[in-house]
């Protein structure tokens, strides 16, 4: 039994039609009504509202308005608008005149008929760029400046072509970007960038921008991971992501003075709708507030926008979320301007659509729009003006729409930065950067060190050795206040070189090691020793950056590597301590053997500390571990040996340094058989098991017994023992024969052939094993194997080769064999309905579940630091349980593109299927359904497929018992609780 597929079904669900309202929590007074199910819409993935109140919705092929035709507050009917992407609208603006849209690759608009709800002619397109990918362009608002705006995401392919104007507050944009768009003279802007894959975003009433960004999911319990959250867009800013142009999965730390901070986190989730509610029908509390909607705990969280200085601070708090097993996962929410309703649709990724009507129970149903809150300045001097004004959202704003100014003198830009240099407020001080930025020839001399950082991170790029001096001497000023000191540090950073380095892409390396640009400022021995001084500081983020910085310098140091150590040992955080072991690694310290001994430890510690803590990680987290070990060998003699050798050594994680060993690695691999030995309930790998493959039978064999059926593991397990097949393994290869793939399938023939003759059980699960053999040729020789070993049992059987001539047969002289040649497999979608029926949910064991979750190769795909699909936090808060039913029966429909498996066909005809982890021309790194790595070198490669399908196969949990798959469901709804 395999129950595989019982856990990407996050991804690939298809779900039942219905008209209930789903059973969520809502604060007090609220109320959630039904408004249109997926008889009228499936799989939503946009919504938007006319100023009229027509509700329009768009999905893969349509758009569609929603029509309430006998006014009872639920549509009943449809009418199609215009022609619809096939790609499917993920952006949506109902004007009055215009639908505007992101789909088929740019941004169109279809004119609207006096009636409001049919279009008047065909869309025209406006721009072009991608659309239709998850990464690509989404949103789409009017500003209060009349303009459109348009939010994409970092593979949109948004570069300086869309810089338009020279007033474009981004020249040269990288990763996700807002973009802005004058329909009259047809020109962009591109307003921010640095963003990953936000989804959508929306104006408060001070006409300020926010958005709900994605976290880095793939690099939980990593130094550079940061969770979801919510930004304030301000002209000019960039938020710290730096894929695809110049890192893989590397980000700019908040802390860093070259981007902006956000104004509140909201941990993990799937980012998708936001509004700010500009009306006045909600309590007064969320008037003006943000909802933003989170798919993959389907949750609408709000957060309420305190001014603070020029920014605002704020903080989510669930506003909805589903209770029981609803499933609810929400794209897109609009306000209805003449009720003050929310409007909440749900659908993503082949899922059931619907939409709902969130409404306040005893407050009154009216036409509730507020206006904007603008304040409107129109001469060069009010600007200037303003430029100093105690109203500090006004004051920024004054600077950031001075910084193209064309008629502003020198002496004014001086009078403006001595104003705003040193501000306490972190968005002053960045648009005063802009600002100086964008003016050359400038003589100013700051007044303090805060100044000199605002003038600092303005100039690095074009005075580096200048500025990396003057930084240094504030970074080691003690005097200096902590967060000062920080700034400092990121301008002697920006002085070295590229960070992120590009040349380093893909590793840990990227956010770790620089790449000189011409110029760079190269620091003396003495200064890098002066920097030195100042460490540790007593400062948790400046302690932080500097490590990083020795990293960037290359400063092998005897003392300072002391004192990196000293921390190590001393830090409690697994994660800080991943930090201080990639800085060391680019160091090039040195240690003794006793120094060495202390590293080890806490390597070999960090995946215990880390399940302490309740901390997961994800399928970079082996990667990088191995790339810093790596290293860290490099640098130092005997490291590999030394770890070998520790007593800690032989835990599942840690196989990924084996990779480095030598000599010392036969050694090693007995270390893991004896661990399995005595502990095979610890969480083995495909990793930790493929060390065996080192080891003779007499060693590797009694671990692999141990562990058979215990971890998902037997697909690996069973090619090492086939290697040297046994009699008392001969349950186990024949057993496996359900669920080997075809191309594994020869290993196990080949065992068989030596362990032959087989019993009669044997022998008919080798036969059903027949008719799901392709026909394709290359197939041929396996099947004349089967044939071969079936007619040492069935000695008076055809001399054909033909599945066909063998049924005949075995209808005269065999019916065991017959049904073994005939089985077909799998069960229908209503027969699984009618057996979930019967199913008894609440006696399900969370403990049971979670240990089947581990057993079958749930875990391989869904948790931990191998995963290949998203973790299953909430699945069953978006999901109803026949929902999850109908992915198993359909694992290939709607399979996003980054879950889409890739075919690899080797130069020998081997066909192997697996997620890209990484690929160059030298070769590419895979992860298969397994969980295990496989590498293979370009001259291996003969050709590439992307497919349409998940490497989830069908038909998974035909042999679970209704009793497990209660557990299973039980441990699932554990998933995502507080504590879990």
């Amino acid at each position: 039994m395999n129950l595989l597929a019982y856990f990407a079904l996050v991804l690939f669900t298809s779900f039942q039609i219905t008209n209930q309202v789903p059973e969520v929590k809502l604060p007090a007074g609220f109320e959630i009504l039904p408004y249109a199910d997926d008889s009228l819409a499936s799989d939503i993935y946009c919504l938007s509202i006319s100023p009229k109140g027509d509700v329009c919705v768009s999905g893969k092929g349509y758009f569609r308005i929603l029509i309430d035709t006998d006014n009872d507050g639920k549509a009943d009917t449809f009418k199609n608008f215009g022609q619809a992407p096939s790609d499917g609208a993920t952006g949506l603006l109902f004007e009055k005149k215009s639908l505007w849209y992101t789909g088929n690759q740019g941004l169109w608009s279809i004119p609207i008929a006096e009636d409001g709800v049919t279009a008047a002619g065909p869309g025209v397109k406006h721009l072009s760029f991608k659309t239709g990918g998850e990464h690509e362009a989404h949103a789409i608002k009017r500003g209060p400046d009349g303009l459109i705006y348009i939010l994409c995401g970092n593979i949109t392919g948004i570069n300086s072509s869309f810089a338009m104007v020279e007033s474009s507050p981004v020249k040269k944009p990288l990763a996700g970007t807002v973009i802005k768009y004058d329909p009259e003279n047809k020109k962009t802007e591109v307003f921010v960038d640095g963003l990953r894959n936000p989804y959508c975003f929306d104006f408060n009433l001070d006409g300020e921008l926010f958005t709900f960004d994605s976290d880095n999911e793939r690099c939980i319990a990593l130094p550079w991971y940061e969770p979801t959250r919510i930004y304030h867009l301000v002209s000019g800013g960039r938020y710290g992501w730096w894929n695809p142009q110049q890192s893989e999965t590397w980000r700019s730390p908040p802390s860093h003075a070259d981007i902006l901070p956000p104004i509140a986190t909201a941990g993990r989730g799937s980012p998708t709708g936001v509004l700010c509610y500009k009306g006045t029908h909600f309590p007064a509390k969320y008037q003006g507030s943000l909802f933003i909607l989170d798919w993959t705990f389907g949750r609408i969280l709000t957060c309420e926008l305190k001014p603070k200085d020029s920014s605002f601070s704020t903080k989510a708090e669930v506003f909805l979320e589903p209770k029981g097993n609803a499933g609810f996962a929400p794209t897109a929410v609009d306000m209805n301007s003449l009720t003050g309703e929310l409007f909440v649709c749900i659908g993503g990724r082949g899922t059931k659509g619907s939409v709902f009507r969130i409404r306040h129970q005893t407050n009154p149903i009216s036409a509730s729009a507020l206006p904007y809150k603008l304040k409107i300045i129109t001469t060069d001097k009010a600007l200037i003006t303003a430029t100093s004004s105690p109203d500090l959202l006004q004051r920024r704003k004054a600077i950031e729409f001075l910084r193209f100014d064309t008629v502003l003198t020198p002496d004014a830009i001086s009078k403006i930065f001595l104003a705003n240099a040193d501000h306490p407020d972190r968005f002053i001080r960045y648009a005063t950067t802009k600002l100086i930025e964008s003016h050359e020839g400038l003589n100013i001399k700051p007044t303090n060190v805060i100044a000199a950082n605002t003038l600092g991170l303005a100039q690095v790029k074009v005075q580096p050795s200048n500025t990396g001096i003057i930084a240094l001497e504030n970074a080691t000023n003690t005097k200096v206040p902590f967060a000062a000191r920080l700034d400092s540090i990121r301008i002697i950073q920006m002085a070295l070189g590229e960070l992120p380095n590009i040349s380093q892409r893909g590793n840990y390396r990227e956010g770790y090691s620089i790449k000189p640009f011409k110029e760079s400022w190269i620091p003396t021995l003495e200064q890098m020793k002066l920097l030195a001084l100042s460490y540790p500081s007593g400062d948790s983020d400046l302690d932080f950056e500097l490590e990083r910085t020795f990293g960037l310098m290359k400063f092998n140091d005897e003392k300072n590597s002391s004192l990196l150590l000293d921390q190590l040992t001393l830090s409690h955080d697994p994660v800080r301590k991943i930090h201080l072991l990639a800085s060391i690694a680019q160091t090039g310290s040195t240690f003794s053997d006793a120094q060495k001994t202390k590293v080890i430890h806490t390597m070999l510690n960090l995946g215990t500390e880390l399940d302490l803590k309740g901390m997961k990680r994800d399928r970079n987290w082996p990667l990088r571990m191995q790339e810093i070990f790596a290293d860290l060998c490099k640098n130092n003699n005997n490291f590999s040996t030394l770890v070998a050798n520790a007593d800690t050594f032989g835990m599942p994680d840690h196989a990924i340094y084996l990779r480095d060993m030598k000599e010392e690695k036969k050694n090693a691999a007995k270390k893991f058989a004896l661990k399995m030995l005595g502990k095979p309930d610890l969480a083995w790998n495909a990793q930790s098991v493929r060390v065996l493959e080192l080891l003779p039978p007499q060693e590797s064999f009694p671990a692999i017994r141990v562990l058979w059926g215990e971890h998902g593991l037997d697909e690996i397990l069973i090619k090492i023992l086939a290697k040297n097949p046994m009699r008392e393994d001969l349950q186990k290869f024949a057993t496996i024969l359900r669920h080997i793939s075809n191309d594994d399938l020869p290993d196990i023939l080949y065992a068989l052939e030596k362990l032959a003759p087989l019993g009669d059980k044997e022998y008919l699960l080798l036969a059903q094993k027949l008719p799901n053999l392709p026909s394709e040729p290359k197939y041929k020789a396996l099947q004349e194997q089967v044939f071969s070993l079936l007619r040492k049992k069935w000695t008076t059987a055809p001399a054909t080769n033909q599945i066909q001539d063998w049924i005949i047969w075995a209808k005269a002289n065999d019916v065991k064999l017959l049904a073994s040649l005939t089985m077909s497999g799998g069960i229908s979608l209503d027969q699984w309905k009618t057996r979930f029926e019967k199913i008894i949910w609440d006696e399900g064991d969370i403990s049971k579940g979670k240990k089947t979750f581990t057993q079958l190769k749930c875990a391989s795909c869904h948790s931990g630091s191998q995963a290949l699909g998203p973790a299953l936090e909430g699945v069953t808060q978006r999901f109803s349980r026949f929902d999850l039913l109908n992915a198993i029966i359909h694992p290939d429909k709607d399979v996003p593109n980054r879950y889409r498996a890739v075919a690899y066909t080797t130069i020998k005809g081997k066909i192997i299927l697996g997620l890209v982890v990484y690929e160059s021309a030298d070769g590419v790194l895979l992860q298969t359904s397994t969980g295990e790595p496989q590498r293979l070198s370009g001259d291996e490669i003969s050709l590439r497929q992307q497919t349409q399908r998940s490497i989830m196969p069908a038909g998974l949990l035909d042999e679970a018992k209704d009793e497990e798959i209660a557990d299973l469901f039980a441990y699932m709804k554990s998933l995502g609780k507080t504590g879990k």
